[in-house]
């Protein structure tokens, strides 16, 4: 049976505390290596892609120091040691339950933490024993392997384009990868008498308000339905009395469309205004930021009812021109 001292002298180790050393940092490294490996599998459903990028980056380098002194540690205990450090990559995670146990066993018996074998291991495994002699053979085999595995990737490469026929080649072409068409969905509310396209099918909702001052129940109806991180909103709110109407000549239309801006600007920095007159109606054009929160929109008065169509987006996903466009120009009345 060797002695520990017979034992430690085969290898580059050059006391029981070194050794010690060693075996901290491989405990210490093993274990830093399997915990970011988990917690790269979890981050990737929930983090964004710009922090995912940096903390897949973060781990590759982490597994190449890793494999480093891995390395390391091998090559001062090569004449004792079955770990194959090649083969622990090619078939890693799994093969870490092997390799572990066998790189660490050298460093725990010259560390007092194991006995010594009866002989020294004899490293006689096939893939071993090909590498050696490819390295002794002055890496011509070497050279010979990775020149046959990229001509096997040539022929390989070269058959598949010899017998893949131009209809092949021409369905890939005329494929389409250009996104889909958003179909729009038409809103068409009959109680409200308006129609209006929305980017999707839009959700209702509605309440109702007792208003002291003309002594009536003030209803809205909202309907909503988003697009990407923006949302899209019609409300109708029909104030149910003569004194708010269009048919009521001391009432000013374009006042209560100003004032209404005024309530939804609030606390808020004002971008655009614009005032017209469609179809003999106040119609009111807008936009308002609140930090990168913007609301841009239009509202219009008829008869005694309140129209805002409002788009709800965030300043880092903008709707396109055309986006806002066929939803505001899609707005018309019915009756």
């Amino acid at each position: 049976m060797l002695t520990r001292d017979e034992y430690q002298a085969q290898t580059g180790i050059a006391s029981a505390e070194e050794a010690k050393r060693y075996l901290g940092r491989l405990k210490g490294v093993f274990g830093f290596i399997f915990v970011y490996l988990v917690a790269v599998n979890l981050v990737q459903t929930v983090a964004d892609e710009e922090f995912l990028i940096v903390f897949s980056l973060v781990y590759l380098v982490c597994l190449a120091g890793f494999v480093a002194y891995c390395w390391r540690v091998i090559r001062l205990t090569k004449k004792v040691t079955q770990a194959n450090i090649l083969f622990s990559i090619l078939f890693a995670p799994i093969s870490w339950i092997w390799f572990y146990p066998e790189l660490v066993k050298p460093l725990k018996i010259i560390a007092g933490e194991m006995e010594p074998p009866e002989a020294l291991p004899v490293r006689n495994s096939r893939f071993n024993n090909a590498l050696n002699a490819a390295w002794q053979d002055k890496k011509k085999r070497i050279a010979m392997i990775i020149a046959g595995v990229f001509a096997l990737v040539i022929v390989v490469a070269g058959g598949m384009f010899l017998f893949t026929s131009p209809d092949d080649f021409r369905r890939s072409e005329a494929y389409d990868y250009s996104v889909p068409t958003l179909e729009w969905k038409e809103l068409v509310a009959e109680q409200e008498g308006v129609t209006l396209r929305f980017p999707a099918e839009p959700t209702q909702e509605s309440s109702s308000v007792y208003d002291e001052d003309f002594d009536a129940n003030r209803t809205t109806v909202t309907y909503g339905a988003p697009l990407r991180t923006a949302m899209y909103y019609l409300s109708v709110t029909d104030y149910n009395t003569p004194y708010v109407s269009e048919s009521n000549p001391d009432f000013d239309p374009a006042l209560a469309l100003s004032d209404t801006l005024d309530f939804i600007a609030n606390g808020a920095t004002l971008l655009t205004r614009e005032e017209s007159v469609v179809d003999g109606h106040a119609v009111l054009d807008y936009s308002v930021a609140r930090g990168e929160e913007v609301l841009r929109g239009r509202m219009v008065f008829k008869d005694d009812a309140l129209y805002v169509l409002m788009v709800n987006f965030l300043t880092t996903d903008v709707p396109t021109e055309e986006e806002y466009q066929k939803f505001i120009t899609s707005f018309s009345f019915t009756r």
